[in-house]
């Protein structure tokens, strides 16, 4: 019941329109960046599969888009031989490419010692 409640109270106001929402909790609002967040992960852990259509097959091909959607993405694959593939798609205006390396390398420093050391918590691995 106060689940119910809950969520009842929070639909109230579903309709309400975004740049008003904004505007009662004194946000201010910037069309230099998306309203909601600015970095995101993508976990995709499902196999990329072709599809036979009589003689013709098909694959999934990546395409980097002209431009990034939001300030940075990490995009981060489970390959069907359980190995761990990623990539950063990020906004050039904001992110110079040597600090998108320096992410990486750090990244990458944090997965190695958090699969060595698993029964450490995450606040004690090394960035």
């Amino acid at each position: 019941r106060r689940a119910k409640a809950s969520v009842e109270a929070a639909l109230v106001d579903q309709d309400l329109p975004f740049e008003r929402l904004l505007e009662e909790l004194g946000v201010a609002r910037s069309l230099l960046h998306t309203p909601v967040f600015q970095a995101m992960l993508a976990y995709e852990t499902a196999p990329k599969a072709s599809i036979e259509l009589g003689n013709i097959i098909t694959e999934t091909q990546i395409i980097s888009p002209p431009t990034a959607k939001f300030d940075i993405t990490l995009h981060l694959n489970l390959t069907p031989a359980g190995t761990l593939t990623g990539s950063f798609e990020y906004d050039a205006d904001l992110f110079a490419p040597a600090s998108v390396q320096a992410w990486v390398k750090s990244f990458t420093q944090l997965l190695t010692h958090l699969v060595a050391n698993p029964q450490l918590p995450v606040h004690s691995l090394p960035l």
